[in-house]
Protein backbone atom coordinates (compact mmCIF):
# COMPACT_ATOMS: atom_id res chain seq x y z
CA UNK A 1 0.00 0.00 0.00
CA UNK A 2 1.29 3.64 -0.93
CA UNK A 3 0.16 6.56 1.16
CA UNK A 4 -0.33 10.33 -0.53
CA UNK A 5 -0.69 13.20 1.49
CA UNK A 6 -2.70 15.76 -0.70
CA UNK A 7 -1.08 19.01 0.57
CA UNK A 8 -2.87 22.57 0.73
CA UNK A 9 -1.02 26.03 1.78
CA UNK A 10 -0.58 29.46 0.65
CA UNK A 11 2.89 29.04 -1.39
CA UNK A 12 5.61 26.38 -2.70
CA UNK A 13 7.55 27.40 0.88
CA UNK A 14 4.96 26.44 3.21
CA UNK A 15 4.14 22.97 1.02
CA UNK A 16 7.69 22.12 1.41
CA UNK A 17 7.42 22.56 5.02
CA UNK A 18 4.58 20.05 4.91
CA UNK A 19 5.88 17.83 2.61
CA UNK A 20 8.62 17.26 5.27
CA UNK A 21 6.43 16.92 7.54
CA UNK A 22 4.36 13.95 5.14
CA UNK A 23 7.11 12.36 4.67
CA UNK A 24 8.28 12.13 8.40
CA UNK A 25 4.78 10.74 9.06
CA UNK A 26 5.10 7.98 6.82
CA UNK A 27 3.59 9.16 3.28
CA UNK A 28 5.27 8.02 0.31
CA UNK A 29 4.31 10.78 -2.22
CA UNK A 30 2.39 14.38 -2.07
CA UNK A 31 0.09 16.00 -3.98
CA UNK A 32 0.24 19.11 -5.31
CA UNK A 33 -3.60 20.81 -6.10
CA UNK A 34 -2.11 24.31 -7.88
CA UNK A 35 -5.76 25.84 -7.70
CA UNK A 36 -5.28 25.81 -4.07
CA UNK A 37 -2.19 27.63 -4.11
CA UNK A 38 -2.63 31.50 -3.47
CA UNK A 39 1.20 32.01 -4.55
CA UNK A 40 2.05 30.51 -7.97
CA UNK A 41 6.09 31.67 -7.24
CA UNK A 42 8.89 29.67 -7.03
CA UNK A 43 7.58 26.33 -8.80
CA UNK A 44 11.22 25.14 -8.96
CA UNK A 45 10.87 24.44 -5.38
CA UNK A 46 8.81 21.23 -6.37
CA UNK A 47 12.95 19.77 -7.03
CA UNK A 48 13.43 20.08 -3.31
CA UNK A 49 10.15 18.40 -2.31
CA UNK A 50 11.16 14.97 -0.17
CA UNK A 51 9.15 12.71 -1.91
CA UNK A 52 7.47 12.51 -4.94
CA UNK A 53 5.19 14.43 -6.11
CA UNK A 54 1.74 14.85 -8.30
CA UNK A 55 0.39 17.96 -9.61
CA UNK A 56 -2.65 18.42 -10.11
CA UNK A 57 -5.24 21.43 -10.97
CA UNK A 58 -8.89 21.60 -11.30
CA UNK A 59 -8.96 25.29 -13.07
CA UNK A 60 -12.29 25.72 -14.75
CA UNK A 61 -10.72 28.09 -17.13
CA UNK A 62 -8.28 26.09 -19.99
CA UNK A 63 -5.92 28.48 -20.33
CA UNK A 64 -5.08 28.61 -16.76
CA UNK A 65 -5.00 24.88 -16.08
CA UNK A 66 -2.29 24.64 -19.02
CA UNK A 67 -0.28 27.45 -18.24
CA UNK A 68 -0.21 25.88 -14.70
CA UNK A 69 0.85 22.63 -15.43
CA UNK A 70 3.32 23.64 -18.17
CA UNK A 71 4.92 26.07 -15.48
CA UNK A 72 4.94 22.89 -12.50
CA UNK A 73 5.93 20.44 -15.05
CA UNK A 74 9.52 21.85 -16.13
CA UNK A 75 10.37 21.05 -12.77
CA UNK A 76 11.37 17.89 -11.15
CA UNK A 77 7.69 15.98 -10.85
CA UNK A 78 7.01 12.36 -10.84
CA UNK A 79 2.89 12.66 -11.92
CA UNK A 80 0.97 14.61 -13.29
CA UNK A 81 -3.28 14.15 -12.60
CA UNK A 82 -6.45 15.13 -14.76
CA UNK A 83 -9.57 14.86 -14.22
CA UNK A 84 -11.85 12.83 -16.31
CA UNK A 85 -13.96 16.03 -16.36
CA UNK A 86 -11.55 18.22 -18.17
CA UNK A 87 -12.70 18.74 -21.86
CA UNK A 88 -10.81 15.62 -24.06
CA UNK A 89 -8.61 17.76 -25.73
CA UNK A 90 -7.11 19.48 -22.56
CA UNK A 91 -6.27 15.76 -21.47
CA UNK A 92 -4.71 14.97 -24.08
CA UNK A 93 -2.64 18.02 -24.23
CA UNK A 94 -1.68 18.32 -20.93
CA UNK A 95 -0.24 14.09 -21.07
CA UNK A 96 1.33 15.34 -24.17
CA UNK A 97 3.17 17.38 -22.65
CA UNK A 98 3.80 15.35 -19.58
CA UNK A 99 5.04 12.06 -21.19
CA UNK A 100 7.05 14.46 -24.07
CA UNK A 101 9.27 15.31 -20.32
CA UNK A 102 9.24 12.26 -19.10
CA UNK A 103 6.44 12.29 -16.41
CA UNK A 104 3.57 9.60 -15.64
CA UNK A 105 0.32 10.43 -15.93
CA UNK A 106 -2.86 9.75 -13.76
CA UNK A 107 -6.87 10.17 -14.86
CA UNK A 108 -8.90 10.99 -11.79
CA UNK A 109 -12.61 10.83 -11.41
CA UNK A 110 -14.49 12.74 -8.49
CA UNK A 111 -18.28 12.08 -8.67
CA UNK A 112 -20.57 13.98 -6.83
CA UNK A 113 -22.59 11.02 -6.30
CA UNK A 114 -21.74 7.38 -6.81
CA UNK A 115 -22.29 6.38 -10.44
CA UNK A 116 -24.50 3.52 -11.88
CA UNK A 117 -22.26 0.19 -12.15
CA UNK A 118 -23.28 1.54 -16.06
CA UNK A 119 -21.57 5.15 -15.80
CA UNK A 120 -18.70 3.94 -14.06
CA UNK A 121 -18.23 1.68 -16.77
CA UNK A 122 -18.10 4.15 -19.52
CA UNK A 123 -15.88 6.14 -17.59
CA UNK A 124 -13.40 3.80 -16.86
CA UNK A 125 -13.48 2.72 -20.50
CA UNK A 126 -13.34 6.47 -21.42
CA UNK A 127 -10.02 6.76 -18.93
CA UNK A 128 -8.41 3.64 -20.72
CA UNK A 129 -8.64 5.60 -24.56
CA UNK A 130 -7.02 8.60 -23.00
CA UNK A 131 -4.24 7.21 -20.81
CA UNK A 132 -3.10 5.44 -24.27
Amino acid sequence: MRVCAVLSGNSMQELLVKAADAKQRGADFVEIRLNSLNDHNNPELIESFPLPVIISCSCTKRQETISSLKKALKFKTEFVDADIAFPKNLIEEIFFYARANGIKTIISYYPEMLPTQKTLKKIIEDMAILSK
